[in-house]
């Protein structure tokens, strides 16, 4: 990936203007430390996207992690927990890819991501 975009992932963390280092933190800190409900979990997941879609590169970076969690999650996680990844990927990321295609210096980026994901997706809902 660094070779597609000239550049290293933790390069575009740290790039301060755009304080994506700083979005990416928060809203990860916030999600992993704040208990939803069922009720209002929709709620909070809508927003913490929302806030990561406003930065290309938050966006780019999360589109990324997310290749990575779905390679890896028949590792250890539950069907159930795949499952609802499944679906947070289908509900959330169609979005965030829209937002990187928009960038010119990431587009061939988002496609490439576009593609594992649908393809990844695709081996899971077979297998579930």
């Amino acid at each position: 990936m660094a070779e597609l975009l000239w550049t290293s992932v933790s390069s575009l963390v740290e790039e301060k203007p755009f304080k994506t280092h700083e979005a990416i933190y928060d809203w990860e800190h916030m999600k992993a430390f704040v208990k939803t409900t069922d009720e209002d979990r929709d709620q909070v997941m809508k927003m913490y996207y929302d806030a990561i879609a406003e930065n290309p590169k938050a966006a780019l970076i999360k589109c990324i992690d997310r290749c990575n969690n779905l390679t890896t999650m028949s590792w250890g996680l539950s069907r159930e927990r795949i499952y609802r990844m499944i679906q947070e990927t289908e509900a959330y990321f169609p979005r965030l890819l829209r937002v990187i295609k928009a960038e010119t210096e990431f587009n061939n980026a988002a496609w490439l991501l576009q593609y594992q994901m649908e393809s990844m997706l695709d081996i899971y809902k077979r297998l579930l």
